[in-house]
């Protein structure tokens, strides 16, 4: 078996992310960190439409784990673990932007216990004991959600972000 650095696999990773789906270094970052015991790939995704699924699993091969093969535990040296995730600055950002869409309809939801009020393809009402719900209908994910204002807008910027939900302009 020939060793690989993790500095490697991080430049295997950059180049898949550029050559299947054409993302730069200005869309989604990746950075190692090597420490006595083991080392780490940190993946950011900087921008919107990104589907963080699909650069998991990208990232994710590249994951190494020993762990004991009786009690499952990860075994101390030469771990290399991969992290995917949302850079916060652009997580923040994209809130500001949702959080007057989200917190309209939030205000009419309340208004109007019972009734659903359309948030950028989703519904959003308050129940009898005026807490939020949010669903969609026609869809494979047609359960309804318990959220408060501040949850749903952290909601609403993932959605956002991954590109499955629109800000109105």
């Amino acid at each position: 078996m020939i060793y690989v650095s993790t500095a490697d696999h991080a430049k295997q990773i950059r180049t898949t992310l550029k050559k299947e789906h054409g993302w730069t270094g200005q869309d989604v970052s990746v950075r190692t960190h090597n420490y006595s015991m083991g080392s780490s790939i940190y993946v950011t995704i900087k921008k919107r439409g990104i589907d963080k699924l699909l650069v998991e699993k990208i990232a994710k091969g590249h994951e190494r784990i020993s762990r004991c093969e009786y009690s499952g535990e990860i075994l101390s040296g030469g771990n290399r673990f991969v992290s995917v995730d949302y850079d916060w600055e652009f997580l923040d950002a994209i809130k500001k932007e949702v959080k007057s869409e989200v917190d309209a309809a939030w205000a009419k939801a309340v208004e109007s216990p019972g009734h659903a009020v359309d948030l950028m393809g989703w519904k959003v009402y308050c129940d009898e004991n005026n807490r939020p719900r949010v669903y969609k209908e026609d869809s494979e994910d047609a359960s309804e959600r318990l959220w408060s204002s501040d949850t749903l807008v952290a909601w609403a910027a993932a959605q956002v972000a991954k590109g499955t939900l629109e800000v109105a302009k």
